[in-house]
């Protein structure tokens, strides 16, 4: 181990996942993370299955040899779709259950729009999730990976933004009895008070929940707590740095304090 704290792993394709590390970061404020952003193969959402199985495998091998980790959140829908197919060998949190449990807990009517990846929607993660969990859920699921791109140029408010949801709501043909929008990539709450607004705008009363606090209600059923006065936060990137550190600057939380590094995962 090159560390002798203890971390909660996080990762995802790229800067997406830190809408988790976010919220996480606000309810375990003695906890230390180590995020890996594999910006060197992004996006996950278009890529095939057995090929995201193996990101996840190399991404959770490289933080389990190099940190001493208590578990490890895999704060992306596609890499999440896969999990329940792979053997690891750390506990594991994805962000798919997560977002179900919170749909069905927002969701009156229980008919459910769903915008994700590419990837997340051919996979059916949501719909087998919600029968496994018996959860009487119906899914409405629109790729929409325009989104993706949007979130990844990092403007707080993209003039792209507001024509890409219109477009996206009119692919998703949402129902008089849609009442919740899942937001099933972790890109998306990054626009979420824009897309609340927009909604509201075209007179469509729809709730959006995306999967972050229920990660952390089953992360803090899932680890023992650290009493640690001076919690330490990594970010790990697998390219190009300067994007995420423009990133953090602009979306973190500015009393946070963040090593941001550049790593090899062969």
């Amino acid at each position: 181990m090159t560390e002798t704290l203890s971390f909660i792993g996080v990762f995802d394709s790229g800067v997406g996942g830190l809408s988790v590390l976010n919220q996480l970061i606000k309810d375990f404020p003695e906890e230390s993370f180590v995020y890996l952003g594999d910006t060197a193969r992004l996006p996950y959402g278009a890529k095939s299955k057995e090929t995201i199985k193996n990101y996840v495998i190399k991404n959770i091998d490289h933080l389990n040899s190099h940190y001493n980790l208590k578990a490890v959140v895999v704060a992306c829908n596609s890499a999440s779709s896969v999990l329940e197919e792979l053997i690891l060998p750390i506990k594991t949190i994805g962000v798919i259950e997560a977002g179900v449990i919170a749909a069905d807990k927002a969701s009156k009517t229980k008919n459910i729009a769903l915008w994700a990846t590419r990837a997340t929607v051919t996979s059916r993660a949501y719909e087998n999730k919600a029968d496994l969990l018996n959860k009487n859920l119906e899914f409405t699921s629109t790729p929409c990976p325009t989104l993706v791109s949007l979130v990844e140029e990092g403007e707080d408010s993209h003039p792209l933004l507001a024509p890409a949801f219109d477009f996206y709501i009119s692919k998703s043909k949402f129902s008089d009895e849609t009442d919740t929008l899942v937001l099933g990539c972790t890109h998306f709450p990054f626009f979420k008070k824009e897309l609340k607004k927009h909604l509201a705008e075209k007179f469509l009363n729809i709730k959006l929940v995306d999967a972050a606090k229920e990660v952390s209600e089953h992360l803090k059923n899932t680890i023992k707590l650290t009493k640690n006065k001076a919690p330490k936060h990594l970010i790990l990137v697998t390219d190009e740095a300067a994007h995420f550190k423009n990133f953090i600057e602009s979306k973190m939380p500015k009393d946070v304090s963040f090593k941001v590094q550049k790593i090899d995962i062969s």
